[in-house]
């Protein structure tokens, strides 16, 4: 079994009580402290992003409001790969918090709240959308 293999599945496993949970703001510390001393962090976020390419919608909105969480610790999020999947997320599923998706979307791309971005007007996040649904279907 390989290390990001273990990593992937302690994560899935702390996003998976996080989302049965009522976190007070000690406990929420703990659990991201948790997750971001499970590995390296190129690692944790790679980790974290494999299961919005998942099919298994079960964790989507927990492992976006971990990278909410995350940004606001500092930790650095791909723009184009992370946008794109976001939005590609809050398309399938309609339990995903849309201003959750663009607060990480504006704190990646630096936009005050009220900018007039949109992620489908950017040729670069379309064309990363594209490429998740061919991951996407190709995994079906």
């Amino acid at each position: 079994m390989s290390i990001q293999y273990r990593l992937k599945n302690k994560i899935k496993q702390l996003l998976l009580i996080a989302s049965k949970s009522d976190f007070t703001e000690n406990e929420l510390e703990s659990y991201i402290s948790e997750i971001l001393q499970s590995g390296k962090w190129e690692d944790v976020r790679d980790c974290i992003l494999s299961v919005l390419y998942e099919d298994d919608k079960s964790l989507w909105y927990e492992a976006i409001r971990l990278i909410y969480y995350l940004q606001n610790r500092s930790c650095k999020f791909d723009e184009v790969q992370t946008i794109a999947l976001l939005y590609d997320c809050l398309c399938l599923s309609d339990d995903i918090d849309s201003n959750l998706v663009w607060t990480i979307t504006r704190n990646i791309k630096s936009l005050s709240y009220l900018s007039d971005y949109d992620p489908f007007d950017d040729d670069n996040i379309v064309q990363e959308m594209e490429k998740i649904k061919k991951i996407r279907k190709k995994d079906n």
